[in-house]
């Protein structure tokens, strides 16, 4: 057995795990493995476990995990099936740093040369097939960051090349003969294609070499370069970002990055962030099948970079949410044209998928900054956006709202009440929706208020807001049962406890009794402070917790948080903490 390794079951939780692992990956040996993966990466991750599982035959592959501190590590990765561990199927799961296997000659030695080419700045792309998958890979590296150019079947690719004339006619023969050879068991693979790679509109000549690689196990791939043979090669075509390889614009990670360097390097231009989400979209799904979602999801991405085209950048946020940065919109009107026109296409698309009547729309929140003035970072921009994304919502969906940078208001209803579907607003809804205009028109003169509402609204026995001062975390405003001297939040910074948040800053916690063998120090100061449930939110900025907001049950050790207060509590939160960060 290697010495960096871990065993996980069919829910990717890891049984358990090397020292050297644990050193590498941090000690989350209570969460999913998937939480350590990069997200461009989590979907092949998981289509090779279930195989795995299946044929109870290795796979092997190459995949971003990410460390402790969330840095990217390229790995080669293989996993073996473990029969009868302690009565769980399981996956044994050898990781292998790239660099360290490319210096090994004892480990795949014929691997090593792709690897060694993999790790090597220059303009070559690398392919990796696995005939057991149909899994088909095309990725540039630098820097040890991965570009993703295609994954997905290759029987896809092919077709995606041919149907869309992206070879020329003249070589479609030659390209169908290199994608058959692949599936056959010759060992070493020649070929030269003449196609458009980037799906960029720019057709070159590419030489292509691959050879069969067989481990141990006898379980097989082929992985091999492929060279432009054009001297005038784009080779910026990927500065760093990776595709959404369904949608072919921009990863949740990439456009994330692209909005974080467009808002912290403006000068004088004026930077827009916009959140859209179709209208629905469950309904596809539902009625259709996922292939028809997928589809959806493909054709929306494409409605929003014909409209955006280059004044800025699309990224896929996650699931049926896009995400566009606009880089040089001047104003409100010129911000209303172009989310106007993929409101109304999206509309007119949509009303009939397969036949049937759909109606799917999408609703946009959308966050500009005009004054320079105003220090806005990332996390204030997505925080309003998302507020005004549900607020499109409610108010009937198929619409955009924008926040009014000069009033602090949100405004700019358009669109109307789509298709007999909406129904009034519940109690909550309307709750949190007034709750949101006062903070934001208010500000931090209403938090005091706004706390103690939430708390008689949701029965929630003692709300806390800490703020950051002098390196320390100080209840700053606090309302309930809880005496203010009890008051601690240090407990929220244990390395395990804080992995638990998710991506949006928050933790539900339903039972904290469930810490007292896992984290039994948190437990101690919780079961100090009486708290037998909460829910907690991180106040970010970039990287940095500048507060936490905590909404704590100390009286019923029977109260149980429901979907809808969890969601009403994340969204009044994150307006709180913008209002928090507002400059006075």
């Amino acid at each position: 057995m290697f010495g960096n390794y871990v065993v996980i079951d069919e829910a990717m939780h890891v049984i358990s795990g090397s020292s050297e692992f644990f050193k590498f990956i941090g000690a989350l040996n209570f969460d999913s493995l998937v939480s350590n993966i990069a997200e461009h990466d989590v979907s092949m991750f998981r289509e090779c476990v279930r195989t795995v599982f299946e044929t109870k035959k290795n796979a092997d592959f190459i995949l971003n995990m990410l460390n402790a501190e969330y840095e990217d590590k390229l790995c080669y990765v293989l996993l073996s099936p473990v029969e009868d561990f302690e009565t769980r199927r399981a996956v044994l799961m050898n990781i292998y740093d790239i660099k360290e296997t490319a210096s090994n000659a004892d480990i795949l030695k014929r691997r090593t040369e792709l690897l060694q080419l993999a790790v090597d700045p220059e303009k070559n792309l690398i392919f990796e097939y696995t005939p057991s998958t149909d899994l088909f890979y095309v990725y540039r590296c630098s820097a040890l960051k991965v570009y993703t150019v295609y994954k997905g079947k290759l029987k896809a690719w092919e077709e995606e090349i041919i149907s869309r004339g992206r070879v020329l006619p003249e070589s479609v023969d030659r390209f169908k003969l290199f994608v058959q050879e692949l599936k056959t068991d010759l060992g070493v693979i020649k070929s030269e294609l003449t196609v458009d790679m980037y799906n960029d509109g720019s057709i070159k000549n590419y030489s292509v070499e691959g050879y069969r690689i067989v481990n141990n196990t006898s379980i097989d791939m082929i992985g091999g370069v492929i060279q432009c043979m054009d001297e005038s090669d784009k080779t910026d075509i990927l500065t760093g970002f990776t595709m959404d390889y369904m949608t072919g614009v921009l990863d949740k990670r990439s456009i994330i990055k692209y909005a974080k360097d467009k808002i912290a390097t403006r000068t004088n231009e004026n930077v827009t962030l916009a959140i859209l989400d179709l209208d629905f979209f469950k309904d596809v799904n539902d009625i259709l099948g996922h292939k028809a979602g997928d589809q959806v999801l493909i054709e929306f991405a494409k409605i929003i970079s014909e409209c955006i085209k280059d004044n800025g950048a699309v990224g896929r946020y996650g699931g049926d949410e896009f995400m566009v940065i606009l880089d040089n919109a001047v104003d409100q009107p010129q911000i209303k044209e172009y989310f106007r026109a993929i409101r109304t296409m999206t509309e007119n698309t949509f009303k009939k998928i397969e036949g049937k009547v759909l109606n799917v729309t999408t609703s946009v929140g959308i966050v500009p900054i005009e004054n320079m003035e105003n220090d806005f970072s990332y996390a204030h921009m997505f925080q309003l956006a998302d507020c005004c994304l549900y607020m499109a919502k409610e108010y009937g969906r198929n619409r955009y709202i924008i926040y009014d940078e000069r009033s602090k208001k949100l405004l700019r209803l358009d669109g109307s009440v789509t298709h007999g579907k909406f129904e009034k607003s519940p109690q909550g809804n309307r709750f949190v929706i007034g709750m949101t205009q006062r903070l934001i028109n208010e500000g931090k003169d209403f938090l005091e208020d706004a706390i103690r509402e939430v708390s008689e609204k949701f029965g929630i026995d003692n709300i806390a807001v800490y703020l950051k001062k002098d390196d320390k975390y100080v209840p700053e405003y606090s309302y309930g049962s809880t005496k203010k001297e009890k008051l601690n939040i240090d407990y929220v910074f244990d390395k395990t406890y804080m992995s638990k948040f998710d991506e949006n800053g928050v933790m539900t916690v339903y039972a904290t009794a469930s810490f007292e063998m896992r984290m039994p120090e948190v437990y101690k100061e919780m079961k100090k402070q009486n708290i037998n449930a909460c829910i907690q939110f991180l106040i970010k900025n970039g990287d940095d917790v500048l507060g936490v907001i905590s909404y704590e049950i100390c009286l019923d050790p029977s109260r149980y948080w429901q979907d809808s207060e969890i969601l009403s509590i994340a969204v009044i939160s994150q307006i709180m903490a913008f209002v928090l960060q507002l400059k006075v």
